[in-house]
């Protein structure tokens, strides 16, 4: 029996919820299957109050930390957004929420998760919509188009042998989105290969 110990206020939490659970004992063999002194459970037991509201306040500050670090990613990417729509660029659900968690990232919050609930309730605090803007330059995401290119391309490419390629492109409107095709030849075989993206 380990007669002299500090416990943590969770620990003493433990203790209790334990002792609470036992038959009806005395207190010194509760206290030997508990692991601690008679004194120390006494001491525990009358001051119980306390102990079950230090936890609580314990709890409380932990989701004070986690509420103040979501704040900050949040107001730091309602600054980005604000930046990218007024350059009329279209910014897509998927796009906001890999956004926000790079903002978390470079502010220091590793653990951040930009979830499909907490993503619809900031919308909802900013009031924030996405109506899909008119003409062409609304219609282009050249954010999602930069960051695709950046990170999604090089390990694409890095699979296939360089080929020097002729090519010619057209583009279709099939009812408000682009259709791209860009079709190559090489030159020996004249093999045509299509290659084929939806924007």
């Amino acid at each position: 029996m380990n007669k002299r110990r500090d416990l943590s206020v969770e620990e003493k939490l433990d203790v209790l919820k334990k002792y609470d659970e036992l038959p009806k004992t005395s207190q010194r063999q509760a206290a030997c299957k508990l692991n601690v002194s008679q004194s120390l459970l006494g001491r525990m037991l009358k001051s119980r109050q306390e102990i079950e509201n230090a936890s609580l306040e314990n709890v409380n500050s932990n989701r004070e930390r986690k509420r103040v670090s979501k704040e900050e990613v949040e107001v730091a990417l309602k600054q980005w957004f604000t930046k990218v729509r007024q350059k009329d660029v279209r910014v897509t659900g998927p796009l906001l929420r890999q956004k926000a968690e790079d903002l978390a990232k470079k502010i220091g919050k590793d653990n951040f998760v930009a979830t499909e609930g907490w993503f619809h309730r900031w919308k909802k605090r900013e009031n924030i919509s996405f109506v899909k803007p008119h003409g062409e330059q609304g219609e282009a995401n050249h954010v999602a188009a930069r960051l695709w290119i950046h990170s999604e391309w090089p390990s694409l490419i890095a699979k296939y042998p360089r080929l020097v390629c002729s090519m010619r492109m057209k583009l279709d409107f099939i009812s408000g989105h682009y259709l791209s095709t860009l079709t190559c030849s090489k030159m020996k075989k004249l093999e045509e290969l299509k290659l084929v993206k939806n924007v």
